[in-house]
């Protein structure tokens, strides 16, 4: 009876069961559907707000080029009108800084002075009166409205820009220009720029660029319209802030975000600060396209429905987003009321199934299975309660559960067989991986004698098994490896494992070592023993030979094949620490080459290094055994040299060094003759040992400092004028930005006429608190900085601009010379900036004279005549300045394509006493006539100078005794009152 309840409970918990199962799966089936379609109408509604957002940005984009069209129009009528009257009505400011400027309440216009004619005249006067008009209005809808023409004339409301904009700003370079030329929009649209930062406005801005052309289909310029970056964002700000359900997300045609709700407050100069997530996924879209199956956001923890639409003018993209979280709000009500129902459901419907099972069915069988109990325990066949075809069926079933119990026993055996196989097979998959294996493994006793060996192993050790068997697995390691024995076995007592490097014992037949990476571990048994070991071994030979190359890659230079900086550091520890204790003596010499970066540039890389490897070779064969040299930089060597005590011992090996590497050096065609800087170091007792290089690099500065081919021995001084040579390069580059330098000029006399008929600009630094600084003392620091060429880059234009504003004052022959360093002839770009600087200026070439230093041409004869050939086609005058300090020159004059030799002012100094200064100065003179050049001569102060120059037939002159250098100014009144004292004389 009790089982009868067991089967009755059994059958209601089984159908109960099914039924909830039921109910529930198919509640989740109608909610997710339901979830579903709600979800693809939200997704409907963002496209359609996107799309709406756009077109109304669009809307408000096309309104914005109709208006800025119809200015547009005005403009061209104005400007190209027949028959304007060029009348000034405004009035015309000329700056110091070469520009023309004038200025009104609602504009301000800009042009350089140098390019101002009547023709820019009348653009002032007609410009002023168009934006009169029309800046009011574009105010409304625009942040800035200008006109800029092909010659640099730009007219712009609002007035800050024109007049911030720097002199000599090349509008043409810029991004308005780009888009408006007809290189770049042939078919003459106008279109709007991407977004830009304007650096005087100090605002992000987008353009409407309109191209001008004149009757004759003429690019004449443009006008441009600004739209504020900032106005938009608090545009769209306005409208998101109207819907509070979506948020608007805004792209430019490089991803970048540049509005959304939420991020760091925005000024008008700067950009969204975003997240990673928030950049990429606007990357994304920018890059890929919109895909509503692609693209999806999670940003802070919360995903976001979205859909994007394209802003066609500006190649944006305005994107709209919804809150999973919150749109979904609406339904959540719903989300546990119908599982509940269909629970309730269910549950009703299981009882009324239990209840029709229980009459219909489990009845009938229990009893059958009382029937069949009685039989079997009185071992006779009884007839069944009832004969319905059913119970015959259970009765049936109950045999059938019978057979199923035995199938199950022999399932049982079957899978244990199938074990012992799978057991059988792993075994042997063991072992062919270990035979296949690409590592040695050797299978060792629990004494470490060798039972198993797989091929690879024979491989590594170039023997066969026979050999192995048996044997300890220590007959491998080499003699001076067995050391490593009590290390292997302690470590298999503690840990159960050890692996090192090793170097396998050599068969009589090897000549070859073999190195090893080997590991040992112990195996057990399920009870903890000890029973066997297992050694894996890997072949490293190759991985040893590369590990000692690249230790001398690391301590070598792969170049000269000699050591590097590391090892030098290495060694002078090791040396300075003998040294304190008394034991050694030495010198640190640091050497560079003058002057290695131009021959470099000029004759190639590949000569370069044959040029370095040659003065290695030289220095090596000057140097003992026990010396080294070494490779610290570029063109910077070190030399240590052993048993120096004192500096007379240095000086004489210093002397030698110089010698050999000065003398000439023929590579490639070219006849070269190169010199060192050098700084030296005597290292002391109480020498740190890490400033006994930084010591001699410090003198090897101050060498350089001094002038090419200077040795300077390390003192404590040199500390206190490193630090004041950093500082003033420092107050250097603040010069550069804050514009602290000017150009006097010296006047040129010329000697036949008495007339003066040049000038030499030269440059002063006056610093607000330290007044004026003497060049001698910042050139050097220029020139060692690298700041000489941005300085002579300067000094260039500055002197053109100066040649233009002599023209207007009426000296129309007027010439300046210029110094020109080596730095800015190597510059690759120097002959396009010297051509673009004389272009812009408006100017005739042979009125800029380039002085460059005799030393400097004589370095590489063939490079210099080419580059005075490439000076001489643009027409520019040259002359060689300091003629007489460098050496081989006079076999090489009549090849330099020069106008005029500068005689240095040390031969001038003591022509009154010296009579080789004399004769010198009268063969440079007769020389450079007979090659048709002009001379000059400085440094004259005395009248007896100046006679005995005039005397022998000197062309011009220059000095204190005619001028000291002068402003400007200054210079034009001395010029003219020089010229009126002429006039009377003559008179």
């Amino acid at each position: 009876m009790f089982a009868n309840r067991t089967i009755n409970s059994k059958v209601s918990f089984t159908v109960f069961l099914i039924c909830s199962l039921f109910g529930t799966l198919l509640s989740i089936i109608v909610f997710h559907h339901e979830k579903s379609d709600f979800l693809h109408e939200q997704k409907a509604l963002l496209s359609q707000l996107s799309t709406h957002f756009s077109l109304a940005f669009e809307k408000q984009l096309v309104d914005m080029e109709d208006i800025a069209l119809a200015a547009n129009r005005k403009v061209k009528q104005r400007l190209f009108r027949k028959g304007e009257p060029a009348n000034i009505s405004v009035e015309l400011d000329e700056w110091h800084d070469g520009s023309t400027r004038q200025s009104e309440e609602e504009s301000a216009a800009y042009i350089g002075t140098h390019a101002l004619t009547d023709f820019h005249k009348r653009q002032f006067n007609v410009t002023a009166e168009i934006w009169r008009d029309l800046a009011p209005i574009m105010r409304q809808k625009f942040y800035a409205f200008y006109y800029i023409s092909t010659e640099n004339f730009i007219r712009i409301s609002p007035p800050k820009w024109s007049l911030d904009v720097l002199a000599g700003h090349d509008f043409q370079a810029d991004l308005f220009f780009k888009v408006a030329r007809p290189d770049f929009n042939p078919e003459q649209r106008a279109v709007w720029t991407p977004i830009y930062y304007d650096v005087i406005l100090r605002r992000w801005m987008t353009s409407f660029i309109i191209p001008i052309y004149d009757e004759s289909n003429q690019f004449q310029g443009l006008t441009g319209s600004d739209y504020e970056l900032y106005a938009l964002i608090q545009d769209l700000k306005t409208m998101n802030q109207a819907n509070k359900v979506h948020k608007i997300m805004l792209l430019d045609q490089q991803g970048r975000i540049l509005y959304f709700p939420g991020l760091s407050e925005q000024h008008p100069g700067e950009l969204p600060k975003v997240s990673p997530t928030l950049k990429a996924f606007g990357e994304k879209i920018q890059q890929n396209g919109w895909n509503e199956e692609d693209v999806s956001l999670i940003y802070e923890g919360r995903k976001y429905l979205v859909s994007a639409s394209p802003v066609h003018q500006l190649n944006w993209t305005l994107v709209v987003l919804a809150d999973e979280e919150t749109v979904f709000q609406s339904m959540s009500a719903s989300k546990w009321k119908l599982p509940l129902i269909f629970f309730l459901v269910t549950l009703v419907v299981a009882l009324l199934l239990h209840l029709s099972i229980d009459v219909l069915l489990l009845r009938r069988i229990r009893r059958l299975y009382a029937s069949m109990s009685d039989l079997m325990e009185k071992h006779w066949i009884a007839e069944p309660t009832r004969k319905n075809q059913d119970e015959v069926a259970e009765l049936s079933s109950a045999f059938d559960t019978m057979v199923g119990e035995i199938n199950i026993l022999m399932q049982g055996l079957n899978e244990r067989l199938i074990e012992k196989d799978s057991a059988e097979a792993a075994a042997q998959k063991l072992s062919n991986a270990i035979a296949c294996s690409g590592m040695g493994i050797v299978i060792t006793d629990h004494h470490m004698n060798i039972e198993h060996v797989n091929p690879k192993w024979l491989e590594l050790a170039k023997g066969n098994e026979e050999s192995f068997i048996h044997q300890s697995l220590y007959t491998i390691l080499s003699p001076e490896m067995q050391t490593l024995r009590h290390q292997i076995i302690s470590a298999l007592d503690i840990d159960g494992y050890w692996q090192g490097e090793v170097r396998m014992a050599l068969h009589v037949d090897q000549d070859i070592e073999t190195w090893l990476s080997l590991s040992i571990s112990e195996v057990r048994d399920h009870q903890k023993h000890l029973t066997n070991y297992i050694a894996c071994a890997l072949d490293i030979t190759l991985h040893k030979k590369n590990e000692s190359q690249v230790e001398r890659l690391a301590f070598y230079d792969p170049l000269t094949q000699i050591p590097n900086r590391q090892y030098l550091m290495g060694k002078l520890q090791k040396l300075s620490s003998l040294v304190q204790q008394g034991y050694y003596s030495f010198a640190i010499l640091a050497l560079d080459i003058d002057d290695f970066s131009r021959l470099n540039d000029t004759l190639g890389h590949q000569l370069g290094d044959l040029l370095l490897s040659e003065i290695v070779s030289r220095c090596q064969s000057l140097l003992k055994d026990s010396d080294i040299i070494a490779r610290v930089g570029g063109d910077e060597f070190a030399i240590i040299i052993g048993d120096v005590k004192d500096v007379d011992a240095a000086n004489l090996i210093i002397e030698n060094v110089m010698k050999i590497i000065e003398e000439p050096i023929y590579l490639g065609g070219h006849d070269l003759r190169v010199s060192v800087s050098i700084g030296a170091s005597l290292v002391q007792r109480e020498t740190e040992s890490g400033m006994v290089f930084q010591q001699a690099e410090l003198a090897l500065l101050c060498a350089k400092q001094k002038g090419v081919g200077q040795v300077v021995f390390f003192h404590p001084l040199l500390n206190q004028e490193a630090r004041e040579s950093l500082a003033l390069e420092q107050q250097l580059r603040q010069a550069i930005q804050n514009q602290e330098f000017k150009l006097h000029f010296q006047p040129q006399l010329e000697l036949s006429t008495q007339k003066i008929r040049g000038v030499e600009a030269l440059l002063r630094w006056e610093q607000p608190e330290s007044g004026m600084i003497s060049p001698a003392k910042f050139i050097p620091i220029a020139e060692q900085s690298g700041l000489i060429r941005e300085i002579g880059h300067w000094v260039i234009q500055e002197a053109v601009a100066a040649i233009a504003r002599f023209q207007q004052e009426g000296f129309y022959d007027l010439k300046v010379a210029v110094n020109v360093s080596a730095q800015q002839l190597i510059d690759k770009d120097f002959i396009t900036f010297l051509e673009r600087s004389i272009t812009m200026a408006r100017i005739r070439p042979a009125l800029l004279e380039l002085e460059i230093t005799e030393s400097m041409l004589v370095q590489d004869i063939d490079t210099a005549i080419e580059l005075l050939n490439q000076l001489k086609l643009i027409g520019v005058s040259l002359a060689i300045d300091d003629f007489g300090t460098g050496y081989s020159s006079l076999s090489y004059l009549s090849r330099f394509p020069v106008n005029k030799l500068k005689i240095d002012r040390s031969f001038i100094l003591e022509i009154e006493n010296e009579e080789n200064d004399r004769a010198i100065v009268c063969a440079i003179i007769a020389m450079a006539q007979k090659l048709s050049i002009r001379t000059i001569a400085e440094g004259i102060e005395s009248e007896f100078q100046q006679q005995f120059l005039e005397h022998n037939q000197c062309d011009c002159i220059q000095g204190y005794f005619l001028s000291h250098p002068l402003p400007e100014e200054q210079l034009l009144s001395f010029i003219t009152q020089h010229q009126k004292t002429i006039t009377r004389q003559s008179a």
